[in-house]
């Protein structure tokens, strides 16, 4: 599961509510192509063409107070028969537009 922002996920959102609470299963850990482990929130999901899609984000810039902007990944998202959340890299470029463009609109509507 690569984390690169150039290869699956480099979108940005201005505003989090940030009195929102995280949920220990809104909470996932993904490996960069370094083997670097990175907490993220699951900010959101949606389907589109009959599959899922993940918002992720870094938590320690969730919590941050310094306003910076956040740094987004989109992973196709997967829940196995045992309750496991799997999160893959989108290889269809067209498929990531279209998935980050409506991100892009759910979040702007929030």
């Amino acid at each position: 599961m690569g984390g690169d922002p150039e290869e699956n996920g480099d979108g940005h959102v201005d505003t989090f509510d940030e009195s929102e609470e995280f949920d220990e299963s809104d909470l996932v850990v993904i490996t960069d192509e370094d083997g670097q482990q990175i907490e993220c929130a699951i900010v959101a999901v949606i389907e589109y063409d009959g599959q899922e899609f993940a918002l992720l984000a870094r938590v320690e810039q969730l919590v941050s107070e310094e306003g910076d902007e956040i740094e987004m990944f989109i992973f196709h998202y997967e829940v196995d028969d045992e309750g496991n959340q799997m999160f893959s890299s989108v290889e269809d470029e067209a498929t990531y537009e279209a998935v980050r463009e409506e991100f892009s609109v759910l979040m702007n509507q929030e």
